[in-house]
């Protein structure tokens, strides 16, 4: 191989001693300043389609909350919200990749470079193989 660094922890120091200890973290503020939403969200999109879909399986003189749903309607549930999750999470995460390949001075400078060269859709970049794997979940 080519490689220019022996293991990783060769490489590790590379990447101290050139770019500095911060450069480590690069990109990691936008997944952790959105990471409880998304979550929030994840639960409560769950939740609220699994109770829509065991509504519809309750009979008139029965309450949703006594019906357990079926395995049909947990995955669909789960797909649901796995769907809301990447509408939501992929823009934190393109803006982290971003960051993280360098030449940004900040989030901010990232969000507006983004948003210039390539509109909303650049926030997006991804999203259709993301929704591929996390819609089924």
């Amino acid at each position: 191989t080519d490689s220019k660094h022996k293991n990783p922890v060769q490489c590790l120091r590379s990447v101290v001693k050139g770019e500095g200890f911060r450069s480590l973290y690069n990109g990691i503020l936008p997944p952790l300043a959105i990471a409880t939403a998304i979550n929030a969200i994840l639960f409560f999109s769950y939740e609220f389609s699994l109770r829509f879909l065991t509504k519809q399986k309750a009979s008139s003189n029965e309450s949703p909350n006594n019906v357990s749903p079926s395995l049909t309607q947990i995955y669909l549930a789960g797909s649901f919200a796995g769907f809301v999750q990447t509408a939501v999470g992929v823009p934190a995460e393109v803006i982290k990749c971003k960051q993280q390949a360098g030449g940004y001075s900040g989030l901010g400078d990232c969000v507006r470079k983004l948003y210039r060269a390539e509109g909303w859709a650049g926030f997006y970049r991804g999203a259709a193989v993301t929704a591929w794997r996390d819609t089924p979940s």
